[in-house]
């Protein structure tokens, strides 16, 4: 059985390729027909050129290099008495010159073209394979796509310049006047994507048995969810409110209290030694009875009742996972707070 991205196919394929398509793009194109990951041709042709590229697609691109280093030809349709700006025929023309009466002796055609027979190297300026992304605060980033042998400063220097006008041009012209800062946030119509990071111990719970769990949140959420073995979890979905809500659900599963900290809780049960107190949807802790009040408390009604709101302190968890609250040490540090003007977590 062929691995995802690859078929049984071992050919090799002559693509016409057009102007203005580089071998890169050809290489995708081809990719995406015939459904195969391994795919690569068997030398560059430049972008203003067309015509015939070898492609090798599966096993067949063991072949790239025997081919690669062969002879190529070329057709070249070459323009006296203009010169432009990027040294090939897509730049504009900034000098212009009378073309000699010899140009057209078929003796300087043949001496012309027995120049160009032979080993060349590509020389700068090529500014097309030059690419640089960025703000008018600085670059973000680079592509580069030279054929000539190393990089000098004077090269870099002369097209970080030339594209740094070409981008500030693109921003005052066409991109600020349009948007001229980020959107605090996405279209609401856009599809929301987020990511959290939990315990790796905990993705069994946030999977459940089968799949019972992880499958009931996506069904009430609506949310796409997948889980990495480190304990990333990527939350998609066409909108942020089934995004949040699905977070929520996976960070009530994964919750756990922290001793020493404050947490404010609902009081949902009341047992004649203490109260328990719901910090998370099915995560609670008990307050025994000697520790709602500074005072003596006969009866746990005296100072809570169910359905109150109240801020507890963790105190301790025992080895069997039992959560042990204190109300009257909440108060006392809340107080503190308080009068050290800090705020209440």
């Amino acid at each position: 059985m062929a691995k995802r991205g690859t078929t049984d196919l071992s050919l090799m394929v002559a693509v016409d390729k057009p102007s203005g398509m580089t071998s890169h793009d050809v290489v995708n194109r081809v990719r995406r027909i015939f459904g195969e990951r391994r795919v690569g041709h068997t030398g560059t042709l430049d972008p203003l050129a067309s015509g015939v590229l070898p492609v090798c697609i599966g096993p067949a691109t063991r072949l790239d290099n025997y081919l690669v280093g062969h002879a190529k030809s070329y057709v070249v349709s070459v323009i006296f008495g203009a010169a432009t700006d990027t040294d090939d025929a897509e730049g504009e023309v900034i000098r212009t010159g009378d073309v000699p009466e010899e140009v057209f002796d078929p003796f300087f055609a043949t001496t012309f073209v027995a120049g160009l027979v032979g080993k060349s190297k590509q020389l700068p300026p090529v500014y097309s394979a030059i690419k640089v992304a960025g703000t008018k605060a600085g670059i973000t980033a680079i592509q580069m796509d030279l054929k000539n042998d190393g990089l000098t400063h004077e090269i870099i220097k002369e097209a970080l310049d030339i594209t740094r006008d070409a981008r500030f041009a693109i921003l005052d012209e066409v991109m600020l006047p349009c948007i001229a800062a980020p959107r605090p946030e996405v279209c609401k119509w856009a599809p929301k994507m987020l990511s959290m990071k939990i315990d790796p111990d905990k993705i069994r719970e946030v999977i459940g048995k089968g799949g019972s769990v992880i499958q009931k949140i996506t069904a009430e959420s609506g949310a796409q969810i997948d889980i990495e073995d480190d304990g990333t979890i990527h939350i998609a979905s066409p909108d942020a409110a089934s995004c949040d809500a699905a977070k929520k659900m996976i960070e009530t599963i994964v919750f756990v209290p922290q001793v020493g900290e404050l947490y404010y809780g609902k009081v949902v049960r009341i047992l004649q030694f203490g109260a328990f107190v719901e910090l998370a949807p099915g995560k609670d802790g008990m307050v025994h009875i000697s520790k709602l009040a500074e005072r003596r408390v006969e009866k746990v009604e005296d100072v809570v009742n169910i359905g109150d709101m109240i801020w507890v302190k963790v105190t301790e968890i025992d080895e069997k996972g039992r959560v042990n609250l204190s109300y009257k040490d909440a108060l006392r540090e809340i107080k503190a707070k308080k009068e050290a003007g800090l705020p209440i977590k």
